[in-house]
């Protein structure tokens, strides 16, 4: 069974991983849509630099609602490995979202499938990093060019189109509640 929230930028995605050059590359995924918002590459992961990606993620969005949930796996970057005490507020990215009043949703482990949006995206990622040069390259070509096969298939419904459809629909209900009035 998948599962998909109806309101983008509400809900995300994040994970590192090693890519084939051996850098550590961590994104943020909106979980409606499957916009990427952001990504790094680095020769190390941290807690710090997830913090720091997540926050201009939610700088940068202009949206009506902020980014309430993040979803992640138990990696050290995200969580005190040591304790089963949630929030460990003495742990960087715990404390993080505590502060900011965001819910932190942890996949079960040993079942990757429960961050299976952004593992696929990684799989992307290795397909066509390389072939595409730049980092804003790729992202412009998954985020606004390739259709996804989650999403509207027959349409060939992108990330940045369902962003697009999801902000014309609330502009639409605004008007008609302002008309209400």
């Amino acid at each position: 069974m998948r599962f998909e929230r109806e309101y983008t930028d509400v809900t995300v995605h994040m994970d590192w991983y090693s890519n084939e050059e051996d850098h550590q590359v961590l994104a943020v995924e909106d979980d409606a849509s499957r916009r990427v918002f952001d990504m790094i590459e680095r020769d190390s992961s941290s807690a710090t630099q997830s913090v720091e990606l997540l926050d201009s993620v939610r700088e940068s969005l202009d949206a009506p609602i902020p980014i309430l949930e993040v979803i992640t796996d138990h990696d050290s970057e995200f969580v005190n490995t040591h304790t089963d005490d949630r929030p460990c507020l003495d742990h960087t990215f715990e404390r993080y979202l505590h502060e900011n009043d965001i819910k932190h949703t942890l996949c079960k482990v040993g079942r990757p499938q429960s961050n299976g949006k952004i593992e696929r995206f990684f799989q992307n990622y290795d397909k066509y990093r390389w072939r595409l040069g730049t980092l804003s390259e790729f992202f412009a070509f998954y985020n606004e060019e390739r259709p996804h096969m989650s999403l509207d298939w027959d349409n060939l419904e992108t990330p940045s189109g369902i962003l697009t459809d999801y902000c014309h629909r609330l502009q639409i209900i605004w008007t008609t509640r302002s008309q209400q009035r």
